[in-house]
């Protein structure tokens, strides 16, 4: 039992003195890295979704003019990263920053765009997108995203950022959520139209016809209703025979030949 005691309190002393070792190093290696400048940036942007709105030299020089004195190397001490990852989520098109720096002094930025569900164009023909967590981004002038638009009488408050501001946008919004999870109803929608009594109206991507929805409200019974109609009475009648497929009404689909 003795010997046993005894290497057991050797490796808890081994095990104790590497920690020490360790922390020790760690310590002097950060002292050692905020006693340096900053030695360039480096930028790492998420494009896994096939989303651009912002590329490298974009996040570099908003970087850049948070330094101080707009001096890449600055001392590391003097920059201060919580702010510079602040002022980079204040980019609508940016949903997450993460900034350090390795231990050869370079600053690394990590940077997750947010995603676009749907892009609205309002009635005084402003456009903008709104990302899957519902929040408004402006359209850019090198990248347009492929997803459901929306048009006609929407009114809102005309900004092109910030949260969703009008119940007829949150409806739209609301659509395309549930659009999105269904695979067949995602790719059959790549247009919505608002008409003057606010009636959400899909117009597909096959066929002349166009769906009459309503509201978003019950929308797992409506497109129910559609995907029965597709199956059964659309390969009997032919795609081009209805003008419009009318779901707003409970347990009846009402339609309008041409």
């Amino acid at each position: 039992m003795q010997p046993q005691k005894y290497r057991n309190l050797y490796i808890f002393l081994a095990w104790l003195l590497g920690g020490i070792l360790f922390s020790t190093m760690l310590l002097k290696s950060r002292y050692a890295l905020n006693a340096s400048v900053c030695s360039g940036i480096k930028v790492k942007i998420d494009f896994s979704k096939g989303t651009h709105f912002v590329d490298e030299n974009g996040i570099k020089k908003i970087i850049t003019g948070q330094l101080p004195n707009r001096n890449v190397n600055s001392a590391v001490r003097d920059i201060d990263l919580a702010k510079i990852e602040s002022y980079l989520e204040m980019n609508p098109h940016i949903e997450n920053a993460e900034l350090y720096f390795d231990f050869n002094g370079k600053l690394w930025a990590e940077i997750a765009q947010r995603t676009p569900l749907l892009r609205v164009v309002n009635a005084q023909n402003i456009s903008y997108y709104i990302s899957e967590e519902g929040q408004k981004m402006p359209v850019s002038d090198d990248f347009s995203a492929r997803v459901p638009v929306a048009t006609g009488y929407i009114n809102d408050n005309n900004k092109t950022d910030g949260i969703i501001d009008a119940p007829i946008v949150q409806q739209i919004y609301n659509l395309c959520l549930y659009l999105k999870n269904n695979e067949f109803l995602n790719a059959l929608v790549e247009q919505i139209y608002v008409n003057t009594e606010s009636d959400l109206i899909l117009i597909p991507k096959i066929g002349k016809q166009r769906i009459v929805l309503g509201n978003a409200d019950d929308l797992e019974s409506k497109f129910k209703k559609l995907i029965i109609f597709y199956e059964q009475a659309m390969p009997n009648v032919g795609w081009n025979t209805y003008q419009t497929i009318n779901l707003k009404y409970a347990n009846q689909i009402l339609c309008t030949r041409r």
